[in-house]
């Protein structure tokens, strides 16, 4: 299962990404920060988001991606929660140390 964090500037309603997950056989779960936040402050959250998406589908492997704000996001999520991959293409790493 993967977990797609959007980069920013994508609007309420869209997802980051999506295209090229469209055609995978993967189950997706998009997370899209429409304020533009990196995703910050939106842990509880996120972790519902994935622990319902793993109790319905019981993955035999989790992966967070993301780009970008989306590669923080991933970054940070799957730094904290541990249970599984991270696909993280240019994070901006200077807010993981600005916490």
């Amino acid at each position: 299962m993967v977990f797609v964090f959007s980069q920013i500037r994508i609007p309420a309603g869209k997802f980051g990404l999506e295209r090229l997950f469209a055609k995978t056989r993967h189950s997706c779960v998009f997370l899209n920060d429409t304020q533009s936040q990196w995703y910050l402050s939106a842990e509880q959250s996120i972790d519902c988001a994935i622990d319902d998406a793993i109790a319905q589908k019981n993955p035999e492997r989790v992966i967070c991606y993301g780009a970008s704000m989306g590669a923080y996001g991933a970054l940070v999520t799957g730094l904290r929660r541990q249970d599984g991959e991270i696909f993280a293409f240019s994070p901006e790493l200077e807010l993981i140390v600005s916490l």
